[in-house]
C-alpha cells in the first residue's frame, strides 16, 4: 500500500519499508528522528482536535474522553521510541526493528514481482543465492507506483510502535508482567491493512527472541488463530511470504538469528 502522508507531517520517509530497513543508507539517528516526527504529527493532530472541540457542544464529554485516550497512546509511543530504540544501549533493538522492516520489504517485493518473467530464472535457482543483501539493497521499493515507495499506512506503523513495550523489556523493569494486562486491538475494515500490522509484530517478535535468547529463542514463537477456513488459507499464504523472508535473512549467517530454521505450520482441524 502507498504511504499516504498523514496531516501535519511533511516527510513520509519514516513510513517507507526500505528506508526504515537495513537496506537503506539512513543512519540510526535518522530513523529515530523520523519516527519521532511521525508520532509528533499525531500529537499535533490531537492538539488541533482539542482546540476544535473546545468542549462547548453536546458531545464534548465523549470528545474529551476519546482525545484523552489518544493522548495516552501518543505518550506511550513517544516513551517506547525513547526507552527501546534510542541511544547506544538500544542499538541491538533498533537493529531488530530495521530487520523487521527489511523482512516486510522483501516479502512485499516478492509478492509483487514473483510472476514477472525477468526474475523467474533467479527464483528457479535451488540455492536462492542471488537473493543476497546487495540484491535487495538495489531492488526498487516503488512497488505500486512509479514515484512513491511502498510503506506502512500510518495506523500500521503506530500499532507497531505502540506494541514495542510488549516485545522489548527494560532491564530495570521488575514488573514487566503487568504488560500482559493490556490488549491492543487493531480494528479496521476488511482490506484496510490489518494483516501487515501484525505480520510486522510477528517478525519483530521472532527476530528479538532469536537475538535475545540464542539457546531458547527458537520453537513456537507465535500462534495465529482464524475462525474462517477460507481466511485461514489466505492469511497462511501471506504469513508464509514473511517467514520465508525471515529464513532467508537467517541463512545469510551474519545477522545473529541462530542455527534453527524459521518455520511456519498449519493445523486445519480434525475434519
Amino acid at each position: 500500500a502507498l504511504p499516504i502522508s498523514p496531516l501535519y507531517i511533511e516527510n513520509t520517509k519514516s513510513q517507507e519499508f526500505k528506508w526504515l530497513s537495513i537496506f537503506s543508507d539512513a543512519t540510526d539517528l535518522d530513523i529515530i528522528s523520523g519516527l519521532n516526527e511521525f508520532v509528533d504529527a499525531y500529537g499535533n493532530w490531537i492538539a488541533t482536535k482539542k482546540e476544535q472541540y473546545n468542549y462547548s457542544h453536546k458531545f464534548s464529554k465523549i470528545a474529551e474522553q476519546e482525545l484523552n485516550k489518544c493522548e495516552i497512546d501518543f505518550n506511550r509511543m513517544k516513551s517506547n521510541i525513547k526507552y527501546f530504540l534510542t541511544g547506544k544501549e538500544n542499538e541491538k533493538r533498533l537493529h531488530s526493528f530495521r530487520l523487521m522492516n527489511a523482512v516486510m520489504f522483501m516479502q512485499l517485493w516478492h509478492s509483487v514481482n514473483a510472476k514477472k518473467e525477468k526474475f523467474k530464472q533467479v527464483i528457479d535457482e535451488p540455492s536462492f543465492q542471488s537473493f543476497n543483501f546487495d540484491f535487495y539493497k538495489s531492488a526498487s521499493d516503488k512497488l505500486f507506483s512509479t514515484t512513491e515507495p511502498a510503506g506502512w499506512r500510518a495506523f500500521q506503523l503506530a500499532f507497531i510502535i505502540l506494541n514495542l513495550d510488549g516485545i522489548f523489556k527494560l532491564d530495570e523493569d521488575t514488573d514487566w508482567e503487568k504488560r500482559n494486562n493490556w490488549v491492543d486491538l487493531v480494528w479496521f475494515p476488511t482490506g484496510g491493512g490489518k494483516t501487515e500490522a501484525y505480520l510486522g509484530l510477528i517478525a519483530l517478535t521472532i527476530i528479538n527472541r532469536r537475538k535475545e535468547f540464542p539457546e531458547s529463542g527458537g520453537g513456537t514463537a507465535v500462534i495465529m488463530r482464524y475462525t474462517l477456513r477460507l481466511l485461514t488459507m489466505q492469511q497462511f499464504q501471506r504469513a508464509t511470504m514473511m517467514i520465508m523472508a525471515l529464513e532467508l535473512l537467517r541463512r545469510w549467517g551474519n545477522l545473529n538469528l541462530g542455527e534453527e530454521p524459521i518455520y511456519i505450520g498449519l493445523w486445519v482441524g480434525n475434519s
